[in-house]
């Protein structure tokens, strides 16, 4: 049966980490701290903005939803194209989750990716790996949810991150998901 964990049966120890801790435990998003994504382009790096795509009408009212959660978390913002020229612009794809929400993402792959100079990060392989860990005992597996939007992006990339929805243009201050550079950045 699941439930809330009663306190008096949390071991003292535990509870102390929790009561220290506490705020990793939130079922809300993080930001990670002393640290922004940065992305470089090519020197000949060309501007590209696509406008948005259609929206299946089922999915209006959810996507709208999750913009408006996206920019409530300080996610993303509103664009006003009247006082902001728009060099970069991706359309989303939106994804039904089958719970009645939607995962939202750029399509950065008509507009930033092929525009970005390639992140390099050696990458261990799988004997390097398993070589490495032979002797371990215990194993834990650590999943940050929604990852990449918890590393702020700098305030001079944020305007390579702008999606065009049919509610029209917002900026991610996150790094966002579709980004190629993105797995390796985090």
């Amino acid at each position: 049966m699941g439930g809330p964990v009663m306190l008096g049966r949390v071991p003292a120890d535990v509870r102390k980490l929790l009561d220290e801790y506490g705020e990793l435990f939130e079922d809300q998003l993080g930001k990670i701290k002393g640290h922004k994504a940065t992305l470089g382009l090519k020197s000949d790096a060309k501007p590209r903005a696509v406008a948005a795509r259609r929206v299946l009408f089922a999915l209006k009212k959810p996507v709208e939803v999750e913009l408006r959660q996206l920019e409530a978390a300080g996610v993303i913002e509103k664009v006003d194209p009247a006082t902001t020229v728009i060099q970069w612009a991706t359309p989303t794809v939106n994804v039904d989750k089958g719970n009645g929400m939607v995962w939202i993402c750029g399509d950065f792959r008509v507009t930033l990716n092929p525009n970005l100079i390639p992140e390099q990060h050696p990458m261990p392989t799988f004997e390097e790996l398993t070589a490495k860990i032979a002797r371990g005992q215990e194993f834990t597996v650590i999943d940050f949810k929604d990852a990449y939007l918890q590393m702020e992006v700098t305030e001079q990339c944020r305007r390579y991150l702008i999606i065009a929805t049919h509610v029209g243009d917002f900026q991610f201050k996150r790094l966002a998901f579709g980004v190629s550079a993105s797995p390796l950045i985090f």
